[in-house]
């Protein structure tokens, strides 16, 4: 075909398509210029921005082996695509309508993606997999709500009080005032039976002398049992999840029971659709526009998983500022490959499968991981990941 300008359609999926601000002379430091289009059809409403990362990379390379000039662009949604009511959002949508030539996102192939464009041979081979948050700094609070541990405190402190203004007023109290006695009981003292008996701790202290008083501890030490086996009971429960949960599938029926998100449009949400809908009606309530917002709700505690790509999650936790962010101890739950995205019947689908299978024999993809991959602050992908893998 004699096409050599090609209108190529972005999403934004670290490490693959990032964007940045320009530079104040108007250039890019690394990338290339791409529109981010703001709305559809306003004027010129859309704002100039930096594209950078894997897939520019290779976007870039294919564009000068080809001899075609570049116009990318990030889409209007910023999804990659889905049907919606017989139509698809995002990048898919504008390679079905044609306002777009070609696609270098990190676009996963599916059977309905594959009925409606046509896919290059893979480039990069990756899975679905779920990223959580690491144990907070409070994670011993989760098990009562902050309402729940506002009570206990107030309870406990007009409890002491109570104990302590019992014994002063008793005849028989060990009250500070005349007596001569050894021993006087102080609002402190009252305190601190009141604490050891809350948290079990056996400590010496004085016991109140006066009948009411022996009483009222009682009630208390009865109440301070019942807290006692609540709290450990939901701490071993919480503990034991945070550190062993395991999702093999999306069958698991624990998924319902946690703030599950996805990114909108995203395979994921195609993967679990196909897999268990009963899941997708759960998660619908927990959506994100981008996973960047989605790793930000999980480190605030909005989102208890984020389900995604494996080679973008494992990116976003490998440059979380706080490295606060881990990828759960089950296995991938299914494969994933990422292809060249082109309308049905695009002229240079064969010379782009050719250059891509150079560009694997020739070791230039692992350059790419490498550049990627390899330098990442929060820990070390391994060399083989991303890789083919016998099933």
């Amino acid at each position: 075909g004699g096409l050599k300008e090609w209108r190529v359609a972005l999403a934004v999926g670290p490490p693959f398509v990032m964007t940045s601000r320009l530079l104040e002379d108007g250039t890019c430091n690394t990338g290339l210029r791409c529109r981010n289009q703001a709305s559809a059809q306003v004027g010129d409403g859309s704002e100039l921005r930096c594209c950078y990362g894997l897939a520019v990379d290779l976007m870039l390379r294919v564009a000068e082996d080809l001899h075609v000039s570049l116009q990318p662009y990030l889409v209007e949604d910023g999804q990659f695509g889905q049907p919606r009511e017989g139509r698809w959002s995002g990048v898919v949508g504008d390679l079905v309508s044609g306002r777009a030539h070609a696609s270098f996102a990190p676009l996963s192939v599916t059977s309905p993606r594959s009925r409606v464009v046509d896919f290059s041979i893979p480039y990069f081979f990756s899975s679905m997999s779920i990223l959580q948050a690491d144990i907070p700094l409070l994670a011993f609070l989760i098990p009562f709500s902050s309402d729940l541990w506002v009570a206990i405190f107030i309870s406990l402190n007009i409890t002491a009080l109570a104990v302590a203004i019992y014994e002063w007023n008793s005849p028989f109290g060990l009250n500070p005032w005349g007596r001569q006695r050894s021993k006087n009981f102080s609002l402190g003292s009252a305190l601190w039976v009141v604490w050891g008996l809350l948290f079990s701790h056996l400590v010496a202290f004085k016991a109140p002398k006066s009948w009411p008083n022996k009483v009222l501890i009682n009630v208390w030490g009865a109440f301070s049992v019942i807290f006692v086996a609540s709290y450990t009971a939901n701490i071993a429960a919480l503990f034991a999840g945070l550190f062993t949960a395991q999702y093999r599938f999306v069958q698991d029926e624990s998924l319902l029971s946690q703030r599950v998100g996805y990114v909108r449009g995203s395979s994921a949400e195609f993967y679990v659709r196909r897999n268990k809908p009963s899941l997708v009606q759960h998660m619908h309530q927990f959506v994100v526009d981008s996973f960047e917002q989605g790793t930000s709700k999980l480190r605030i505690g909005s989102l208890d998983l984020l389900l995604g790509d494996t080679a973008i999650l494992d990116y976003l936790r490998g440059t979380d500022d706080s490295c606060s962010l881990r990828a759960t101890t089950g296995a991938d739950l299914t494969s994933d490959t990422y292809a060249v995205a082109m309308p049905l019947g695009f002229p240079f689908k064969e010379a782009i499968d050719a250059l891509l299978s150079e560009y694997q024999s020739t070791g230039f993809f692992d350059s790419l991981k490498s550049k990627w991959y390899s330098d990442l602050p929060c820990y070390s992908i391994a060399a083989g990941m991303y890789k083919p893998q016998v099933r």
